[in-house]
């Protein structure tokens, strides 16, 4: 069924696939959302600290669906307070400091390589 693919997509820890979302984790919780919301190719994601609170695996699974979202013809606005993520997702950056926007800087610049 589709919520068997995304629960095993996402690796989203489940009782049984009847119980409600409100019963899961957090974390799981946050990947049913994900999984659900880019599940068909959305038009423009924007995206609010996408992977805030998932274990590492899950997180590069986030990443993963961004970059083929992007590949299909997506619109990603990425709002992120961790550089490592907009380093590895950015292909542009743009920085809001004191209600003003600054040019962002490239990948190699935010990750100091």
């Amino acid at each position: 069924t589709w919520a068997e693919g995304i629960v095993k997509r996402y690796g989203i820890k489940v009782g049984r696939l009847s119980d409600p979302v409100k019963s899961l984790s957090g974390g799981n919780q946050q990947k049913v959302v994900v999984g659900r919301s880019l599940d068909e190719t959305p038009g423009l994601i924007v995206a609010v600290n996408p992977t805030r609170g998932l274990d590492v695996k899950a997180a590069q699974a986030v990443h993963t669906v961004l970059r083929e979202c992007a590949e299909q013809g997506s619109a990603i606005a990425l709002i992120s307070t961790d550089l490592d993520e907009l380093a590895a997702l950015a292909h542009r950056t743009v920085f809001l400091s004191r209600g003003q926007l600054t040019e962002g800087f490239s990948a190699e610049a935010l990750t100091g390589g």
